[in-house]
């Protein structure tokens, strides 16, 4: 029991250290923004069909969610952070786990932006 409050208690560091360093950037949260208003105003100024709003939405965060995993994963290869991390006392599935997390976290707030440009466009 107690190793598993080890690891998560690894995963909340490491799900801390993503978040600060995401919002310290803003590279990341700014592609994806300018990326979904984009499509957004792309969208409003075709006024699709109303059966095609579904497909759209889920084009938005499919995309979204691609290209902000990537970045995330790329950043750490490019900084080689991800050497240090796995050399450390972290193993691989607590540093995925905190990548799921976090990237989770980032992109249901920036999507709920989005659903809310949406319904207003």
């Amino acid at each position: 029991m107690r190793e598993i409050g080890r690891s998560l208690n690894k995963v909340f560091i490491l799900v801390k250290k993503d978040i600060k360093i995401e919002i310290e950037s803003m590279e990341n949260i700014s592609i994806l923004t300018t990326f979904g208003l984009s499509l957004i105003f792309l969208f409003s100024y075709f006024k699709p069909s109303i059966e095609t709003y579904p497909i759209l939405i889920y084009t938005i965060i499919l995309f979204s969610s691609f290209l902000f995993v990537y970045k995330t994963f790329f950043v750490e290869k490019e900084r080689k952070t991800i050497y240090l991390i796995l050399l450390s006392n972290a193993n691989e599935y607590e540093f995925f786990l905190s990548k799921i997390v976090s990237n989770f976290f980032i992109m249901f707030l920036i999507l709920n932006i989005f659903f809310i440009l949406f319904i207003i466009f």
